[in-house]
């Protein structure tokens, strides 16, 4: 970042080269000299803004206080954005994952051409938006500095994009390909072998199991519920996106107003796609199906937390250690 003069030419190309350049307008001449002023204030008001034109932005010398509550909440807007870019890979690889699962398993495709693109190009863009406003307290949110600017993603970096996939996704989508395999086999006219299964489901929106003694539901209605648990816990695990740094008790994510708003119009079009396919949620969703989309939900908030509290405890780490970095003073005897 540079800060320079806006009466100076030679800045210009400083500011070019920046990644972000504040412009400042110099002090003003001094009241006592006669007012004559009309033609050349606004000569030097002119040439201040030709020469602004190279920095991002333009302050006046009375603004100065204020950058500093700028940067954080440029900070803290960049961090958003960090988070919710992280949240829409991962999410958009489980969307893929899933499928692959159901592919190599040889089951009946888990979602519908319109719940793909539902989801696709609806519930990840709404969720990404709702996770990347979310509300800035300076007083109370935590910083994360950025790293300097370097042409390649630091190894470090990756290992926590991986890390974070595989234990805060790969197992939604175990849970969701499972949960699939033993609605079908639970709906199923006839015992059969695994090797059967494609092949012995139900075609018709609801029958009548003589041997089981309840109503068995069509393969379409499964993949109904099926997204309606994939939507839910999509939900669930935008909440650990929206403050990184801070476990649940501390900053709630049901007070992010845009967050919130972005998770009832997700349920609501989930559910309104069922309904207009012809699939009452209400007659077809059975008890197994609710049990353990509720014990799924708080396994995902348990893990998030954990996750949570180990990620808190390496930014710490971090903080220590850029006390001692090699252009401090204590960083000449730095153990580090």
């Amino acid at each position: 970042m540079i800060i320079g003069s806006s009466r100076n030419s030679n800045n210009s190309k400083l500011f070019v080269k920046s990644n972000v350049s504040v412009c400042v307008d110099p002090v003003e001449e001094p009241s006592c000299k006669m007012a004559t002023y009309m033609e050349s204030s606004d000569v030097n008001e002119m040439a201040g803004k030709l020469l602004g034109l190279a920095a991002d932005f333009q302050i006046r010398h009375s603004g100065l206080l204020q950058l500093s509550s700028l940067i954080v909440a440029c900070r803290h807007r960049m961090a958003s954005l960090r988070a919710s870019l992280f949240f829409l890979l991962h999410a958009s690889c489980l969307l893929s994952l899933i499928l692959l699962f159901s592919i190599f398993l040889f089951l009946p495709i888990i979602f519908t051409h319109g719940q793909i693109l539902m989801t696709s190009m609806l519930h990840l863009p709404v969720l990404f938006f709702g996770t990347l406003f979310t509300p800035f307290h300076p007083k109370n949110t935590v910083i994360r500095i950025a790293m300097k600017n370097t042409n390649m993603i630091a190894k470090q970096e990756n290992v926590k994009i991986v890390t974070t996939f595989f234990i805060q996704f790969l197992p939604t989508a175990v849970y969701i390909t499972a949960l699939y395999f033993l609605l079908l086999v639970r709906n199923a006219n006839m015992m059969c072998s695994f090797a059967d299964v494609v092949c012995n489901f139900n075609t018709e929106a609801r029958s009548f199991n003589s041997t089981m003694d309840y109503l068995t539901l069509s393969t379409d209605s499964v993949r109904h519920i099926i997204g309606f648990q994939f939507t839910t816990c999509l939900c669930v695990l935008s909440s650990a996106f929206l403050y990184s740094l801070s476990s649940i008790w501390t900053d709630v994510p049901f007070l992010s107003p845009i967050w919130l708003i972005s998770v009832f119009f997700c349920i609501f079009t989930q559910v309104a796609y069922s309904y207009l396919s012809g699939v009452n949620l209400h007659e077809v969703v059975q008890l197994l199906p609710i049990m353990t989309l509720v014990v799924w939900i708080m396994v995902i908030l348990l893990v998030n937390e954990l996750f949570k509290i180990r990620r808190i405890r390496q930014f710490a780490r971090e903080q220590r250690r850029t006390k001692f970095d090699f252009d401090t003073k204590l960083g000449m005897n730095s153990p580090y």
